[in-house]
């Protein structure tokens, strides 16, 4: 969708980190955020006027959060699996660092007994990655790459809130449906997604 699109159709077009941050969460209702063509610059290299998903986190759980009907918002941090792709554990680290940063976010917001459930996982491995030693050098660990494609890696399940004790560390992840819909009351969930190697 265009901005000219978006704005015609009542939305406020948000094109940077800063109006971004001066956006009203608590009068905003259509929001369509437009960052450029695209895969977002990796966080090593700079964003430059564009915010970090840790904001867009923010941002988002408080606009959505206004609706008594409840909400589902899905979150993906898809520059990691880039970065191992690229064999690039640098880049890696430091996408897995923001990502830890917005699902802290996402646990702030998470009201005391609330019906928001939050889960967090990886839709497969990518990379094979492999630690070979706890050494750091210049702060990031000796690694392996096996491929720069996709595994078939188990990937772990972590999750919070309203019908969290339902997952697993492991399971199926064809379970997850059933279980997101029917976990009784819950009326919201956040599902966030880094394509990151897990495994056991």
């Amino acid at each position: 969708m265009s901005k000219t699109t978006a704005q015609a159709a009542g939305y406020t077009v948000i094109a940077n980190a800063a109006t971004l941050r001066e956006l009203n969460t608590k009068t905003a209702t259509k929001v369509s955020r437009q960052f450029g063509v695209g895969d977002k610059p990796y966080e090593t290299d700079g964003l430059g006027a564009l915010p970090h998903l840790r904001e867009m986190v923010y941002s988002a759980l408080r606009i959505l959060d206004n609706n008594p009907k409840g909400f589902f918002l899905l979150i993906e941090a898809g520059r990691i699996e880039d970065a191992c792709h690229g064999k690039d554990i640098k880049r890696a680290v430091e996408e897995i660092k923001h990502l830890d940063l917005a699902v802290q976010e996402v646990l702030k917001w998470l009201p005391t007994n609330s019906e928001t459930l939050v889960i967090v996982t990886a839709d497969h491995e990518t990379g094979g990655l492999k630690v070979t030693s706890d050494k750091l050098t210049n702060g990031y660990p000796a690694v392996t790459f096996a491929t720069s494609k996709h595994t078939a890696a188990d990937v772990k399940v972590f999750s919070a809130g309203y019908g969290a004790v339902n997952f697993k560390l492991k399971m199926e992840n064809n379970n997850f449906p059933s279980l997101i819909t029917t976990a009784g009351s819950q009326r919201t969930c956040c599902y966030i997604i880094p394509d990151i190697y897990t495994a056991a």
